[in-house]
């Protein structure tokens, strides 16, 4: 099944998403997955670290451009942001890993959207997830959500609001 917890940017999907996992956590269910963790820096700026769910371990994942000083190795650049390449990497690494544990029941994912819509990013391991059989929990924009829905196709979906 896969669950997609969609709504406005800012709207909870996160927090709503982190709530899930520790509820599955909490009943014994084998789980994994990673969360976008946002830090206000100035007044209107924000940087985002990649967190693993299960080790805490966090991973630079984007910064505005203005804030940009040479951080990471390999960019992609999106609107006002530059990604790091290396945590998109480690994203999906993690998300292939889970796909194939057969211990994992549920995946999360801290977000789909335009950038993996266009093909890069989290892509490769959200295919990973789909194709797992698990039950993969999804944050996606609500404006991304019919075209998300597209690409998990026929499989048993669940929208949910934060």
């Amino acid at each position: 099944m896969v669950y997609l917890i969609s709504g406005p940017i800012h709207s909870g999907k996160s927090s709503t998403l982190l709530k899930i996992f520790n509820e599955t956590s909490s009943l014994s269910t084998t789980s994994g997955g990673f969360v976008s963790e946002k830090t206000m820096n100035g007044t209107n700026r924000f940087t985002y670290a990649l967190k693993n769910l299960v080790t805490g371990e966090l991973r630079p994942l984007a910064v505005d451009q203005s804030d940009f000083h040479s951080e990471f190795k390999n960019i992609y650049t999106f609107d006002r942001f530059y990604f790091n390449q290396q945590a998109f990497d480690y994203g999906n690494a993690l998300l292939i890993a889970l796909s194939s544990d057969p211990n994992i029941q549920n995946i999360f994912i801290d977000e789909i959207g335009i950038i993996e819509l266009e093909g890069h990013g989290f892509t490769t391991g959200f295919q990973a997830a789909l194709a797992s059989q698990k039950n993969v929990y999804v944050c996606v924009r609500d404006k991304w959500l019919p075209r998300v829905q597209i690409l998990v196709g026929d499989k048993g979906t669940e929208i949910l609001s934060p």
